[in-house]
């Protein structure tokens, strides 16, 4: 079991470093926005695979699926804050979305195990599909910002 779990989770970190690796060169293919709306889109099948899944294949498939989304997630919204913050004002800009991603890491475990304490872990993690899906309707107004 022990090197099953690395696997999954090696697997999950060479695939975003892949994803940042290769960042570049897809958005001279891709816009940002449309990046980042594929992206959180890859997370929430991702998250939905894994909760609805009934096999160990199929967990892995979305778990690596969210995997690729995460890969772009956080570099794409680090570019976001970067081009709509004038540079007075980055450092600050910078220290709120870092916050916001403390904030998740901190709310999300309460979430998800108050769910678990009255949904089984597997509906658990389809609920948690819903935080993509939320970012996903956020990313509409990216386009609004005039980053392409």
């Amino acid at each position: 079991p022990e090197v099953g779990i690395t696997s999954l989770f090696f697997g999950y970190f060479a695939i975003t470093l892949l994803c940042r690796a290769s960042l570049m060169r897809i958005l001279r293919v891709i816009s940002l926005p449309r990046l980042l709306m594929l992206s959180l889109s890859a997370a929430a099948a991702g998250v939905f695979t894994m909760g609805v899944s009934s096999s160990l294949a199929l967990f892995v498939l979305g778990f690596e699926l969210t995997a690729l989304g995460h890969g772009f997630i956080f570099p794409l919204t680090a570019m976001i804050v970067a081009k709509t913050i004038p540079p007075e004002l980055r450092m600050l800009g910078n220290s709120v979305y870092l916050s916001s991603w403390d904030a998740g890491l901190m709310i999300g475990p309460l979430i998800s195990s108050g769910l678990a304490a009255v949904l089984p872990l597997r509906e658990t993690i389809a609920v948690m599909t819903l935080t993509p899906l939320i970012g996903l309707a956020m990313s509409t107004r990216v386009g609004k910002l005039g980053i392409e």
